[in-house]
């Protein structure tokens, strides 16, 4: 759970600020390749598919990402 913490407090700092990263937090997922749900999570899912990577929508409100 901290690491899911962190990586949440991430996104949120990125995603306000419109920063530009160093560090490629959409391409952190969970071990059943969901995006980790923050309210930024659709950020995420377009990087992703910027980048190439198929999307899916198995549950309502959950994506995942097809590798």
């Amino acid at each position: 759970m901290r690491t899911l913490n962190a990586i949440k407090k991430i996104i949120e700092m990125y995603s306000k600020d419109n920063l530009n990263p160093e560090m490629p937090f959409w391409r952190v997922v969970k071990n059943d390749k969901i995006i980790i749900m923050t309210k930024y999570y659709k950020l995420v899912a377009s990087k992703l598919e910027d980048e190439g990577f198929a999307l899916s929508y198995p549950k309502l409100g959950k994506i995942k990402v097809d590798f």
